[in-house]
């Protein structure tokens, strides 16, 4: 155990325990155990840890040597299961964590009874050939095991291995194993703790025997049983929480709809209602957590099946055929090299797009002041300033200067709000887009431009005829929206009707229902339902018509508004995988505005040209801008790809 990480149990020097007096923690701020000595003693196995043993150095009573073995106390020493305490008094039941063991109060010669057995258990271990390692060997074991295997022991066995060690270094001080145990129990146990020792002396014995625990014998059927193994439980429990609202799950919620629509819905009747507890222990075994709610909102996808299949089997292999047409940049001076291009191929430049928002009037945080110095600053943050801009390794922002300096600037700027420009949007995007398809045409003539977007709602906006199943019904007309036709995939089931035409419309006019085109597919959807209510089980692929007919590929893999526009100019397009805001430069130019304190505070002037952006900065930015902005993004550039 490293000393930068303490474990929250008391740790015992056993090295320095041997020349010292023994410590035992204090039962009152030891940790409580799950289980009791008593229910950890099984019935001795027939195997052994380890191959050979050592011969035991003490004996039983100081006397002699002998082996020890652990082994079930009689049933008259059986642990009652309502917990009532008997005859015995205080000192009938402990444990390792503080609770009580009680012992049955019908034989009131238990404590003879139990004397007769261990004296039997001695004579039987007397002719027993295996060798025992010595409690010194033992303990160097113990203290190793709860160094190196702290963080998987349950507390339960952390302090069984603390009573064993105590237990071993008083046998090396020479104290006999009864006095030992008693000793031990003095300190654990409130009361004598007679029956306690004896335990004590049953775990030692165990642990010398087989050089381990003995395994936990709590449980079984009656406890580990749950409603919640029933499959149809879990499914209709997970429907309900995932129809909730993000952050408006609670464990009282889940608790109403199992007692009031889940169980019954399933047939299911219970004795008593599920309580709080019970649903507040499903909701943390179906993957929910009771977490603070934090302002930013940061989720690592970067290893999520479907961002890694993207990522992999898209997203690299299609910017390593980019790449081998973009210019390269090499050495400190970053010195371009051209790309060798085959005939009809055109050089590609990257032209990587983000959007940010600014306050009008965002300031520094922290300032040089005298003593008692304050500015007076506005309380509102100011009118909201969003920016739609482009950035790439030849120009920095992708902008087009023509013979006599004006500046024709890509960038787009709204002022959104109840009192401002409208919300950005697909439609001012693709506005947008033809501004900036113009201005790289002009600016790199005889080039195609590489746009690369993140996954956004915006910039995977589909056309309004687009072909969308959960928006149909499930029989023809009605008032579904009319859809686009389509062309069966080749993945389509039925090999007979791949590659045909499929009319989204009936000769009336109408909008075909799922029923329709999914039977045309050649599927058999008789006993299918139209939609789950209220979501689709995430397991399923075919539980309802929408989900099946929105599996298909012309279904899945329809192109956004935003690709068609930019494939029928002629360039190309590509989207970053999802939570991979790092592999797209614009983000840091952003950062550094933020650090340098260049804000847009009513420094912007719209140009006299045709949808000019000039930016004016409130100061001048710091060196690293000053410099030509497409040094740092062609760094960046270099080594963009490399992800594995």
């Amino acid at each position: 155990m490293s000393s930068k990480h303490p474990p929250p149990w008391p740790v015992i020097d056993l090295d320095a325990a041997s020349d010292s007096d023994i410590e035992i923690p204090d039962p009152a701020k030891a940790v409580d155990s799950d289980a009791s000595l008593s229910d950890s003693i099984p019935i001795i196995p027939q195997t052994r840890r380890a191959s050979q043993r050592d011969t035991d150095s003490q004996s039983d009573r100081g006397d002699d040597t002998q082996s020890e073995f652990a082994t079930q106390p009689p049933l008259s020493a059986a642990v009652s299961e309502n917990g009532t305490q008997g005859e015995a008094g205080e000192d009938s039941g402990g444990d390792v964590g503080g609770s009580d063991l009680h012992i049955h109060a019908s034989d009131m010669n238990e404590e003879d009874a139990t004397e007769e057995w261990e004296h039997e258990l001695d004579e039987m271990v007397q002719h027993s050939p295996a060798e025992i390692k010595d409690w010194k060997v033992l303990r160097a074991q113990i203290k190793q095991d709860l160094k190196k295997k702290s963080k998987i022991l349950t507390l339960s066995a952390i302090n069984r291995l603390m009573i064993v060690a105590n237990f071993a270094t008083l046998r090396l001080k020479g104290v006999s194993r009864i006095t030992a145990s008693e000793e031990i129990a003095r300190q654990w146990h409130e009361g004598e703790g007679k029956y306690f020792a004896r335990r004590v002396r049953a775990l030692a014995r165990h642990y010398q025997t087989f050089e381990q625990l003995p395994v936990e014998c709590r449980g079984g059927y009656k406890n580990a049983r749950s409603l919640l193994k029933d499959e149809n439980v879990k499914k209709r429990a997970l429907s309900y929480l995932q129809s909730l609202p993000t952050g408006k799950v609670t464990p009282k919620k889940l608790q109403e709809a199992l007692n009031t629509v889940v169980l019954p819905d399933l047939g299911i009747t219970t004795k008593k209602p599920l309580c709080i507890r019970t649903a507040r222990r499903w909701l943390i075994k179906l993957g929910w957590r009771n977490t603070v709610v934090k302002k930013g909102v940061y989720m690592d996808g970067h290893e999520r099946v479907d961002v890694v299949d993207y990522r992999q089997k898209f997203f690299l292999p299609a910017m390593a055929e980019f790449e081998k047409r973009m210019a390269q940049y090499e050495g400190p001076e970053l010195k371009r090299i051209p790309p060798t291009l085959a005939p009809g191929e055109r050089e590609i430049i990257p032209n990587f797009h983000d959007e940010s928002t600014f306050h009008g009037n965002e300031e520094s945080r922290s300032a040089w002041l005298r003593n008692d110095e304050q500015p007076l600053r506005k309380k509102g943050r100011g009118k909201l300033i969003h920016v739609s801009a482009f950035i790439n390794p030849e120009t920095g922002r992708l902008i087009y200067v023509n013979k006599s300096g004006h500046v024709r600037d890509s960038t787009k700027i709204i002022y959104p709000g109840s009192q401002g420009d409208a919300w950005w949007d697909t439609e001012q995007l693709l506005v947008q887009m033809a501004d900036a398809v113009e201005v790289f045409e002009l600016a790199h003539q005889g080039k195609q431009a590489l746009f690369i977007f993140d996954q956004s709602s915006a910039h995977a906006s589909l056309p309004p005829d687009a072909l969308k199943a959960f928006e149909m019904n499930k029989s023809d007309g009605g008032k579904q929206r009319k859809q686009r036709d389509t062309i069966i995939p080749e993945s389509n089931p039925v090999a007979e009707h791949r590659g045909k035409t499929q009319k989204m419309t009936l000769e009336n006019g109408q909008a075909k229902g799922m029923q329709r085109v999914l039977q045309e597919r050649g599927f058999d959807v008789a006993r299918l339902r139209a939609k789950c209510s209220p979501v689709c089980p995430i397991e399923n692929t075919n539980c309802c018509m929408a989900r099946l007919l929105s599996r298909q590929d012309d279904f899945k893999n329809q192109p956004s508004m935003l690709e068609t526009f930019i494939h029928s100019r002629g360039h190309e397009c590509i989207f970053l995988p999802k939570f991979h805001c790092e592999l797209n430069p614009i983000e840091m130019v952003f950062i550094i505005y933020f650090k340098c304190n260049t804000m847009l505070i009513n420094h912007i002037s719209i140009g006299d040209g045709v949808n000019t952006g000039i930016v004016k900065w409130r100061r001048k930015p710091s060196r690293m801008l000053r410099k030509r902005p497409s040094a740092s993004l062609k760094n960046v550039q270099r080594r963009l790809y490399s992800v594995s």
